[in-house]
């Protein structure tokens, strides 16, 4: 199966514009598609004929009724959850620290088709060039299919044998697209950013991985050009030799290598179409909630198109961007069963059509690949319809609360608050947790300035104390109680940074923001924390 990118917009738009009706037969297809599961037989999927039914039948959920039939799934029982075979389990800790483990179809594949490439294909396809993903997705495309592989990295490798990636539309080819191991993959990817000048698209799965990409350019470039003009990879980064020697047989000219050197020493601001002068394109998934690290990432990219790519989770891709520089999604109505719980709380679901404009959902999801009536932890407000498809925006994880003393402040007022500071010290990452060690308690933000400041910061620390209480005004009332005390703020290096979120857990995986610390700060680690910095 070949994906066409306008037939593809083209066909997502389509069905839109039928999504109740698509939504409806998807449950049908589910239902009698399944009846012979053991779920199916449980809850009797073969006499289900429609919504109301289904919804009297089966009970909200979460992971843990899952569990146990997943389990058995992982120990090679089939026909237990779905009778589509399954390619992979996606682990994930999930919010409360809990390992699960979320399986994905071959179904549910051909139904998310090309959504997270069909824009960047578009672009490749008028302006030509190449795309430059700077992730690498932990899969050898010479051996059978890994088990725990990201959602993302399933459905490249799913893409890839269904014929519908073109390798020479990569720069630095599958080679370094799919392996099991690069090593030192940031000095891998620099090196073939470095050695390719034609690149018109440049993605990677998070966009925060593309701002780790450009601070190690900032710092490592010298590092890197010096290993290509000798052409020899120090012995010191742990990089495979087939890696190596792909490398080294990368052709670049001593033309490219002193147009690079020269553009570096001048400065990493706007460095990526100094870089790529056909640059059109900048795609990867973030939301307002990233808001402080995309503001940063800009200063390195320039006036190039954002495209915020999708809206999904190890249990689904849900939502296709509508338009480039928009954080809005539209739900893609072929991927999954939909119903949606008012964000306030309540047990009554309400279906696409019967949501209303501005107001705030969770989506439940009865996808293909065994979730049934599936509760999302997302808090999602309805933007907007295209057709009878809702369109939305992502505001926050619902589990990502903080509280002290009964302020019960949502991230994205924090998010929202620090985005709004002043830009002198230019915060570009941030980490915020509850200092419980402390009476009265207050927050702990844990951040790094661009600038190169170091230390505690009051002005920043009263400013964000004004910012939360104009946001939040039980905070603001605990705070005139002195049942809260002002925030503390600690800018610290870079390094120093990456040390406290492993200390703390957040590290790992794609690097996305991790704002949220909940419980990982502790007297110990403050204190260790302000004496690194």
């Amino acid at each position: 199966m070949h994906f066409d990118n306008a037939e593809y917009w083209h066909q997502l738009e389509e069905d839109c514009f039928h999504a109740d009706e698509i939504n409806r037969n998807n449950l049908l297809a589910l239902m009698r598609d399944n009846k012979d599961t053991e779920i199916g037989k449980t809850y009797d999927f073969g006499t289900i004929d429609g919504i109301d039914e289904y919804r009297r039948r089966l009970p909200l959920s979460h992971y843990e009724p899952f569990r146990g039939y997943v389990d058995s799934m992982l120990e090679g029982k089939n026909n237990v959850l779905t009778v589509y075979p399954v390619e992979n389990y996606c682990r994930t800790s999930g919010t409360e620290g809990i390992a699960k483990n979320i399986p994905v179809t071959s179904e549910a594949f051909r139904r998310y088709g090309n959504a997270v490439g069909y824009r960047q294909e578009e672009i490749i396809n008028e302006f030509g060039g190449k795309r430059f993903m700077i992730n690498t997705f932990r899969t050898d495309l010479s051996k059978e299919s890994t088990k725990d592989l990201l959602l993302s990295e399933s459905l490249f490798r799913y893409l890839y044998e269904e014929g519908s990636l073109d390798e020479s539309h990569f720069a630095g080819g599958f080679k370094t697209l799919f392996s099991d191991s690069l090593g030192d993959r940031l000095f891998v990817k620099l090196w073939v950013g470095f050695a390719e000048r034609d690149i018109t698209v440049l993605e990677s799965i998070f966009l925060y991985d593309l701002l780790i990409f450009f601070t190690y350019l900032e710092e490592f470039w010298e590092e890197v050009l010096s290993a290509m003009a000798k052409r020899r990879i120090p012995e010191g980064y742990k990089i495979p030799e087939d890696i190596r020697n792909y490398l080294l047989s990368l052709p670049v000219s001593n033309d490219r290598l002193n147009e690079v050197r020269t553009l570096c020493m001048g400065g990493a601001y706007g460095i990526a179409k100094k870089l790529w002068p056909g640059l059109k394109l900048v795609s990867g998934v973030s939301n307002r909630s990233y808001f402080t690290e995309d503001k940063t990432l800009r200063a390195y990219i320039g006036d190039a198109q954002y495209y915020y790519l999708a809206y999904c989770a190890s249990e689904c891709y849900m939502g296709a961007a509508v338009d480039d520089n928009d954080f809005n999604y539209v739900f893609m109505p072929r991927t999954a069963f939909y119903e949606f719980l008012p964000a306030e709380g309540g047990e009554t679901t309400y279906l696409p059509l019967e949501l209303e404009l501005g107001k705030c959902y969770k989506p439940v999801i009865t996808n293909f690949s065994g979730l049934y009536r599936y509760v999302m932890e997302d808090i999602l407000r309805v933007q907007g319809f295209l057709g009878k498809s809702p369109i939305f925006e992502f505001i926050m994880r619902s589990s990502q609360t903080l509280n002290i003393a009964g302020e019960k402040m949502d991230i994205h007022l924090i998010e929202k608050a620090i985005s709004e500071l002043d830009d002198k010290n230019s915060i570009s990452e941030w980490t915020i947790g509850i200092e419980h060690d402390t009476t009265p308690g207050r927050y702990f933000i844990a951040a790094v300035s661009s600038k190169g400041y170091v230390g505690f910061n009051t002005d920043i620390s009263n400013k964000l104390d004004e910012k939360l209480s104009e946001y939040n005004p039980d905070y603001a009332d605990l705070r005139q109680m002195d049942y809260i005390r002002r925030p503390q703020v600690l800018l610290m290096k870079p390094g120093t940074y990456g040390n406290v979120l492993k200390e703390i857990g957040l590290a790992g995986g794609h690097k996305k923001p991790n704002h949220v610390a909940n419980n990982g700060f502790t007297y110990q680690l403050y204190r260790k924390w302000v004496e690194e910095a």
